[in-house]
């Protein structure tokens, strides 16, 4: 038995792969979600690395991105909640420069339950795009910037839209798989975890089924 296949909790697959079954079943609309391709056979998946896209919401200075995002599922889940990472590193003030995320939500001190689900934590990060935390900065120039000069702020913002356009997350997606360079410095961690079941089909990577997007509520904060 692999070192991987060791280190597996039956608990955080059994949980993983009904979260991927309630999301094949109903989808959060607009939003992208699915297990990544297994490093060494890409027709297999790894259930606890998953790929996903975060839509900016309609009426935002970030309305027309989709924002790729890495989730890392730990043995300890769903005790403990996921790493997330954006995938590049994204310009926001609670974003660390590795692309980690700080959010209350993600955080088992705070908010994170068991009970939270990958749809809720994706609609967190789509929430904290807009309505940065200024209470919990990660990334020292995105927050002095957005404490300074907002106008500043605002064209740096639209420089990432611009760079990741929802129409295109599709195919960004499909050429990172088929170059196995879909994954960041939590490579070694996926690879540890490893949980590889199941089949990827390149052809059902379909983001976004329309660009509009629902408006956002306020989350919750620290």
């Amino acid at each position: 038995m692999s070192m991987a296949k060791k280190r597996s909790n039956p608990l955080c697959m059994q949980r993983l792969e009904q979260e991927w079954r309630s999301w094949k079943k109903t989808p959060l609309p607009h939003f992208f979600a699915r297990p990544a391709p297994d490093p060494k056979d890409k027709k297999k998946k790894v259930i606890t690395h998953w790929i996903c896209g975060v839509p900016g919401v309609k009426g935002t200075h970030w309305e027309g991105c989709m924002l790729k995002v890495n989730l890392f599922f730990v043995p300890s889940y769903p005790e403990y909640p996921p790493k997330v990472q954006f995938d590049p590193p994204l310009f926001h003030p609670n974003v660390y420069p590795s692309g980690s995320v700080c959010l209350s939500l993600l955080n088992k001190e705070a908010d994170w339950k068991p009970s939270v689900t990958v749809p809720e934590i994706l609609k967190g990060l789509q929430m904290l795009l807009n309505e940065p935390n200024e209470k919990s900065p990660a990334q020292t120039e995105a927050y002095q910037i957005y404490i300074r000069n907002r106008t500043e702020y605002v064209r740096r913002i639209k420089a990432v839209v611009d760079a990741n356009p929802a129409s295109e997350f599709k195919d960004r997606i499909k050429r990172m798989v088929r170059s196995g360079k879909f994954v960041t410095d939590a490579r070694s961690h996926t690879q540890s975890l490893s949980g590889v079941v199941g089949l990827v089909d390149l052809e059902d990577l379909d983001p976004a089924q329309a660009p509009a997007q629902p408006r956002a509520r306020r989350p919750a904060r620290d």
